[in-house]
């Protein structure tokens, strides 16, 4: 496949299983000068219009959307925003990417340990059923692995998503390379740029807004499809995070041997097979 043109309009296509980080890594290539984290654009399809998760209906930005335009959403997004790399989290499915003059696409697949995204399923959940979680995580990564088999490798990019973690700058240089854009030092501190995601880790995206001074927009809980304050868990976690060493390993702490031992009956191949150990370290 070419190699997208200096003018095209590029969809960051961010490929993981849910609660593996991803909206903390769209926010972070979403602060690239050239980029937009949009998150999930889920709920816009949902909706039939888009609502910025921090500013609501008000937001200076989507509120210059227009939803009966026959131009291609994606975009209109980058005319209205300035902005030629549009992240979106598991996107590949909501909105025409293919086959649109000017429209390039690329996949991230951003994979993280399966242990800590089991755990994160089940606290998310409210359950202690590692079975369904581990379960569910290893039926999530192999549908990814099918779904980007079936794309050209060179528009493939996989991520550790803790190596993100703890190198990010080299990490954002090896994907701005990928994308075809210079690397900016500036993306690193992702907590400073404005941002109008559309939807994602209510939590994180909330405590970005409140670092900038910024309040969640009072009329979500309205347009939001399932509301968000009942995904309100965990706040003073992010609220006593430091971002610019953001580090999420609570789940070390809260599974026990029995569940590990779980996880690796049920997935622990497949966790090998990314680099991470089975079960207990």
């Amino acid at each position: 496949m070419e190699q997208p043109s200096s003018r095209d309009v590029v969809v960051v296509n961010l490929i993981s299983p849910s609660y593996s980080g991803s909206t903390w890594a769209n926010i972070l290539l979403g602060s690239h000068p050239q980029a937009m984290a949009l998150c999930e654009v889920t709920t816009m399809v949902k909706l039939g219009r888009p609502i910025c998760f921090i500013h609501g209906d008000g937001c200076p930005l989507w509120s210059r959307y227009d939803t009966t335009s026959t131009e291609n959403p994606y975009l209109q997004i980058a005319r209205i925003s300035g902005k030629r790399l549009l992240v979106v989290n598991n996107g590949i499915d909501d909105l025409p990417q293919a086959g649109v003059p000017g429209l390039a696409r690329k996949y991230v697949f951003l994979v993280r340990d399966g242990r800590a995204t089991a755990a994160s399923a089940l606290r998310k959940w409210g359950s202690k059923n590692m079975l369904k979680a581990a379960r569910w995580w290893k039926k999530s990564i192999r549908r990814k692995e099918r779904m980007l088999g079936k794309l050209d490798p060179a528009d493939v990019l996989q991520v550790c998503y803790e190596r993100l973690n703890d190198d990010t700058p080299a990490q954002c240089k090896r994907i701005c390379e990928f994308l075809g854009v210079p690397y900016e030092a500036s993306m690193v501190e992702y907590w400073k740029p404005e941002h109008h995601p559309l939807d994602g880790n209510a939590r994180l995206l909330k405590t970005l807004a409140e670092k900038r001074g910024e309040t969640v927009a009072p009329d979500l809980e309205k347009a939001k499809p399932e509301g968000f304050e009942g995904r309100m868990i965990d706040m003073d976690f992010y609220r006593k995070a430091d971002f610019a060493n953001f580090q999420d390993e609570r789940w070390r702490g809260e599974v026990t041997g029995w569940q590990m031992f779980v996880f690796r009956m049920v997935a622990g191949r497949l966790n090998r097979k990314y680099g991470y150990p089975s079960g207990m370290d």
